[in-house]
């Protein structure tokens, strides 16, 4: 669900809070698995990212490179668990136990509108 701010109110409020403190653009994305697969190949975002699980479990994975074919480290998250991922850094998402629901706080430096 892209811009899930826009119709929950909570979760505009966290995500004006952090603009405010950062001094940046925040904008929010839910992401619901079903099923044992990632969503996304690996991929880099352009902005940096604050990942919240809140349901089920995640596996991030992170390459060092857009050429690599295996991961260069590994996290998982549980629900209430907080990831930040660079802008650039290569990486995805593969869901442990499904379903399984995290939200994504994109976060773009004013300094680059």
């Amino acid at each position: 669900f892209d811009r899930i701010e826009q119709y929950v109110p909570e979760i505009d409020k966290v995500a004006a809070e952090l603009a405010s403190a950062l001094n940046a653009r925040v904008g929010v994305n839910a992401y619901l698995t079903f099923g044992p697969v990632s969503v996304f190949f690996p991929h880099a975002d352009e902005h940096n990212v604050l990942a919240v699980q809140l349901y089920g479990a995640k596996n991030w994975l992170f390459y060092d490179g857009p050429q690599a074919t295996t991961p260069g480290a590994e996290q998982m998250l549980r629900p209430g668990h907080l990831l930040f991922v660079p802008k650039g850094q290569i990486h995805e998402a593969v869901p442990l136990e499904t379903p399984s629901v995290h939200l994504s706080f994109g976060i773009a430096s004013l300094d680059n509108l």
